[in-house]
């Protein structure tokens, strides 16, 4: 299989109509052709290249893509990838595998900043979570 740049799944990816007008219909082809490949935004990078349509890696030089966590919270923090990150004024832009008491404190975060015309970031989402009960487990990965 080949090395490609995929657009990340998690709750969704955007595709434009042409693209999604080109893949439509070798989707049932492409589901049985790559079924061992256990990620589904993989998936789709693997069906859209062999239409000879590429994703290209996002770099807007402002870093962005160092927004991207690609665990829970708890785990993020615990992460020594990531914890620094948690005592900043960054804004994140995504978890990935959030199991659902913490997808529950996330949204209740998310709409006390909405109502109170603020940000969501790193700080401030970090004290809410443990003012919340949540624990982390501080077991750092390497």
């Amino acid at each position: 299989l080949p090395r490609l740049t995929f657009a990340h799944g998690g709750s969704g990816i955007v595709i434009n109509a042409a693209t999604l007008n080109a893949m439509f219909p070798s989707i049932p082809e492409c589901v049985t052709k790559y079924s061992s490949c256990w990620a589904g935004d993989i998936q789709v990078a693997f069906c859209l290249n062999d239409l000879g349509i590429r994703s290209k890696q996002y770099n807007d030089g402002k870093g962005y893509e160092k927004h991207f966590t690609p665990f829970a919270p708890s785990l993020s923090l615990a992460d020594q990838r990531y914890a620094t990150r948690w005592q900043t004024t960054e804004q994140p832009i995504t978890f990935h595998q959030v199991p659902l008491h913490e997808l529950s404190l996330l949204s209740q975060f998310d709409a006390m900043c909405r109502r109170e015309h603020t940000n969501v970031v790193y700080s401030k989402l970090l004290h809410h979570l443990t003012s919340n009960g949540l624990k982390f487990p501080f077991t750092a990965h390497k």
